[in-house]
């Protein structure tokens, strides 16, 4: 059941910074807030985005560098979470 969580969690995050138009940035602390989660949480996943080249993170805050990336790891985790559904 964890794992479904977290997934799920990921999976908001990554709505949210979906969001975020090119070239804009959103603080952690704006993310956090959007999906009700605590900044440490939010902060954890983006740095493993970053890791991953689908962000680039600075100063508390995130710009996304690989939408395409960001659609296939999106793509993938709803695809997970039906999985586990059934």
């Amino acid at each position: 059941m964890k794992k479904v969580i977290n997934e799920q969690l990921i999976y908001e995050i990554l709505s949210v910074v979906e969001e975020i138009p090119e070239g804009k940035v959103a603080t952690y602390g704006q993310i956090a807030k959007l999906i009700g989660s605590a900044r440490e949480v939010v902060t954890r996943m983006l740095k493993y985005f970053s890791e991953e080249g689908i962000v680039r993170l600075s100063r508390g805050q995130i710009e996304i560098i690989s939408y395409e990336k960001l659609k296939n790891l999106t793509k993938l985790l709803i695809d997970t979470l039906i999985n586990n559904l059934m």
